[in-house]
């Protein structure tokens, strides 16, 4: 019944139990890893010398004869003599996360304490030194294990692993995944606090498993009354990868044929990344959907449809949402009242348009609550309405209330009411109209009577009936109006086309610059617009669809053939939507383009149409040498998506290149280094020009040459490096891709400092000792070059004690002969006033070995040869031994008292002249150092240091 450990020679390496191999009385067994994780385990076995016995079977041991040894048992198990607790805090050996299945499972050097676990001291950070992106795991975040163990798995909270995500740079990948970890976050079976992981030191995880789950919608909150969408989901996602397009608005999802349902045009953010996401629906959007009545009334007639792809979640590859058809979990209906934003009196037709700030329920009107007035007051003359109708209008932010006959022969017998927009006032009560959802208007008395924003006295002028925009080629604009007009009256600047029925900014709206009119007088005027215009309507998204079609038109646009100005269409009062709208279907072509190598590189296209910025995908274009031919191979690259457009809509479209794409570009022979050698090509997946279509490809047969190219006449520089003495490398980079067969080592020096400083300068200038790493610089070509440091050299640098011993005297001076970019720019030179500090810096940390050794029993000189330069003040000469035979245990052997050093120069050879005694005592032993066969030497660890100690 009691606890008992049976020790293992399972394993290798620190891992394997193994025991002294010399023999003596006192043997001694080191545990492995495996069998001390397993003791420490336990709770009551070997946690102090109460409770800590050996037992040894008789086949334990041998003695030297081979006797067995007498066996001890468990019932006279043998108590520790001497014991000593595990003082030694655990440290974090490495850890992994899976971000799909939010599991963190970290490895510690000896088994921990599960239940000593608080996550709350786990920090993830973006790199190994990060303050910024980072995030602290929450006591949501916990063990998934009972048993004790040096691994511990741990289940990431839904709450942490959304945290995670949200840090936009954090746990994309391996690169930008890393841990720190206060002593507290958990204890080993001693109760030893883990080793603290900080930041500048972080782990970085050894396994990475990416988040490959579709997000879920889980359920949505639709707010009319503040014109809201609440979306929650499963998981993070990203708010601006929404596409609009896939989410729908439905009443039902069982009855078909009498489903209402709405496609959003606009919603906006307002909220950040999240699983819990709000927009703002567009103004349009929320009048569209109180248009419907029988949709989005109430939760039980809200649904809403999002297809697949309709957001992502923010995984560095995003996964899009699943598809979802679900009712609103929560819903706000509207209790906002309607407000009258203005009104226009046309007492010549006998009515009054009104206009409201949301849909109204035209039916629900009460002619009897509305008053005119000739002024704001109450000693103003005013006529209440007796009745009147709606002429036949519809549910809308517009409503025309046609006067009746008695009400408008009643105001025009008051000579002060309604004869100009001065005596043209509006009142009524509280219930004069409804929105769609049975809010009553708000109430205007006579003291803030409404005044008309226009009048139209008893006079008929010539107005719009209705008009056709085809933006097809070619694109016209067809005016229909009541009566004939006058063609060559046409003032094109006097009419502008918009994207809503009231736009309050500029690039919302186009006043027509040109065009050809029609050449007849009729009822009829068609516009052939100027390209320039259309193009300018296109980049403000006016006129793509119907829907974003509306036309204003000044009273000098026109006049009719007695020559009355036409009945103006005003912004956000009288603006007309399209009758019948012709989308764009014709395929925007490139015209040319233009290449600039210099600096940071410019992709300039020009298009024979404006093209939407926000689809162009630089994955599809491809820079080539020349025009392929079937079964030619040629030197091409294709961006990546890291190249971008600078988002203006626009026929001339800019592209900044990548830093990655443009040094790939630099070094690929043969490309892209004048006018010849620059061909453009592309898929039709390349743009799309403002009406969703796609561009006409360019096959690589048939490219396009670069119509103007600006080489890089930019010199490269030198942006750091990293010097590793123990293997002997020197790492530069370069600002941009350089030549490796133009590499010059010996226009490198090595120095102690900048000369600016004033210190005295140890330097050392590379000789041909050294070379491009590798041999040869074929294939090298790349913004990073690694130089490997002769032997020759390096032994000469570590002569220095001031020179490349740590980060602190390291600099480095190059000429500009030192090395040429793709162009043959040579590099910006690096003076010694100005030498460059080193970025990272690893010292020697390989031992020094014994290369050979001569010995001249003449003199009693022994010659030391080491592969490296070493202290010659370290030596030690008492820690040398001759040998006779390779074999140690089986050689006569001698160790040296002492001997006298020949130079205390530090240097790869060492000579020292042995004590005359030592010499005859050698030379007294016959079978030691009589020949070469015959003279061996060996040495301990302590017999020197080399120049890094």
């Amino acid at each position: 019944g009691r606890d008992c450990l049976l020790l293992t020679t399972e394993g290798s390496g620190q891992w394997k139990t193994n025991s002294s191999e010399e023999d003596s009385t006192v043997l001694v067994i080191t545990l492995g890893s495996t069998d001390l994780n397993e003791l420490k385990r336990t709770t009551d076995l070997s946690t102090r010398s109460q409770d800590t016995f050996l037992t040894l079977s008789d086949s334990a041991v041998t003695d030297m004869n081979g006797n067995q040894l007498v066996p001890i048992g468990a019932d006279n198990a043998h108590r520790v003599d001497e014991y000593t607790e595990d003082t030694t805090d655990p440290e974090v050996v490495a850890f992994s996360l899976d971000v799909d299945d939010g599991i963190m499972t970290v490895t510690f050097s000896e088994t921990v304490n599960v239940t000593s676990l608080d996550t709350s001291f786990i920090r993830l950070q973006s790199a190994q030194s990060d303050t910024v992106h980072t995030t602290d795991l929450t006591s949501n975040s916990m063990a998934m294990q009972t048993v004790n163990d040096y691994i511990v798995k741990v289940s990431l909270g839904i709450d942490d692993l959304n945290r995670i995500k949200l840090v936009r740079l954090l746990a994309l990948d391996r690169h930008s995944t890393w841990m720190t970890l206060r002593p507290a976050a958990i204890q080993d079976m001693n109760r030893n606090y883990v080793q603290q992981v900080r930041d500048g030191g972080a782990v970085q995880v050894t396994e990475y498993s990416a988040d490959v789950t579709d997000p879920i919608l889980t359920s949505f909150h639709l707010d009319m009354d503040g014109g809201i969408l609440h979306l929650t989901f499963d998981e993070t996602v990203d708010v601006n990868s929404l596409n609009i397009s896939r989410l729908t608005l439905l009443s039902s999802s069982t009855v078909p044929g009498s489903v209402e349902q709405h496609s959003f045009s606009q919603l906006d953010p307002i909220t950040g990344d999240g699983h819990e996401i709000s927009y703002q629906i567009g103004k349009e959007d929320q009048h569209a959907i109180k248009l419907k009545t029988r949709l989005a009334t109430d939760s039980s007639n809200t649904w809403l449809k999002m297809d697949p792809s309709a957001l992502t979640d923010v995984a560095l590859v995003p996964n899009p949402v699943s598809f979802a058809y679900i009712i609103a979990n929560n819903f706000t209906a509207d209790t906002t009242r309607p407000t009258l934003t203005n009104f226009l009196t046309d007492v010549n037709a006998g009515f009054l348009t009104m206009n409201f700030d949301e849909p109204v329920n035209v039916s629900s009107i009460v002619f009897t609550s509305f008053t005119v007035q000739s002024g704001r007051g109450r000693r103003f003359t005013s006529y209440q309405l007796t009745d009147g109708s709606t002429n036949s209008s519809v549910n809308g932010l517009s409503l025309v209330l046609l006067l009746s006959l008695d009400d408008l022969n009643n105001i025009k017998d008051d000579e002060n009411l309604l004869i100009s927009r001065d005596t043209s006032y509006l009142t009524f009560l509280l219930g004069a109209i409804k929105d769609m959802n049975g809010n009553d208007i708000a109430p205007v008395d006579a003291l803030n009577a409404i005044q008309a924003v226009y009048y139209r006295n008893d006079t008929t002028r010539p107005e719009l009936d209705y008009f056709e925009l085809d933006m097809d080629a070619p694109a016209t604009l067809l005016l229909a109006f009541v009566e004939t007009v006058d063609y060559q009256s046409v003032q094109l600047s006097s009419i502008t086309l918009q994207s809503a029925f009231n736009v309050t900014v500029e690039e919302n709206r186009h006043t027509l610059r040109g065009g050809i009119v029609s050449p007849d007088d009729d009822t009829h005027i068609t516009v052939f617009l100027d390209r320039d215009d259309i193009n300018a309507m296109k980049y403000k998204q006016i006129g793509l669809t119907n829907v974003s079609s509306w036309l204003v038109m000044n009273e000098d646009a026109v006049v009719d053939q007695n020559g009355r100005p036409l009945v103006p269409l005003l912004n956000g009062i009288t603006a007309r939507l399209v009758t019948q709208h012709t989308p764009d279907t014709t395929r925007p072509q490139i015209v040319s383009f233009d290449l600039d190598m210099d600096g940071d590189g410019i992709v300039t296209l020009t298009f024979t149409e404006t093209v939407d910025a926000s689809t162009l995908n630089a994955t599809q274009l491809t820079l080539q040498q020349s025009r392929s031919s079937l079964g030619v191979s040629f030197t091409h690259h294709t961006f990546s998506s890291r190249t971008s457009t600078w988002k203006l809509d626009r026929t001339v479209q800019v592209l900044s290149i990548d830093k990655i794409d443009l040094d790939e570009l630099k070094r690929k022979n043969g490309l892209a280094t004048y006018n010849e050698t620059t061909y453009l090509s592309f898929s039709h997946h390349f743009v799309k020009d403002m009406s969703e279509n796609y561009v006409v490809p360019v096959a690589s047969n048939f490219s396009v040459v670069v119509s103007q190219f600006t080489p890089d006449t930019t010199k490269p520089s030198l942006i750091n490096y990293d010097v590793d003495i123990d293997s002997g490398v020197l790492l530069l980079t370069f600002s941009e891709t350089v030549n490796a067969a133009s590499l010059d080592v010996t226009q490198f020096v090595l120095q102690n400092d900048s000369q600016r400083s004033g210190r005295v300068i140890s330097d050392f200038k590379l000789t041909v000792d050294s070379s491009i790493a590798g041999g040869s610089p074929v294939g090298q070509d790349d913004v990073t070059v690694a130089i490997q440091i002769g032997r020759s050299d390096l032994n000469t640098i570590k002569f220095f004690t001031d020179l490349l011993t740590s980060r602190n005297d390291t600099y480095l001076t190059l000429t500009s002969d030192a090395i040429k970019d793709m162009n043959d720019n040579n590099v910006v030179v690096v003076d010694p006033e100005d030498g460059r500090p080193v970025k990272t810096f690893i010292p020697d940390t390989t031992r020094s070995r014994l290369h050979s050794f001569d010995l001249d029993m003449n003199t009693g000189e022994i010659t030391l040869l080491f592969n490296e330069t070493v202290d010659a003040q370290s030596l030690d000469v008492i820690q040398l031994s001759l040998l006779g035979k390779a074999n140690r245990s089986a050689a006569e052997k001698f160790t040296l008292t002492g001997a006298q050093m020949v130079s205390s120069r530090d240097s790869t050879q060492l000579k020292i002249v042995l004590l005359i005694d030592d010499l005859n005592e050698v030379k007294r032993l016959t079978s030691l150092a009589y020949s070469q066969s015959s003279s061996f030497l060996s040495l301990t660890n302590q017999t020197l240091q080399d120049m890094n100690g």
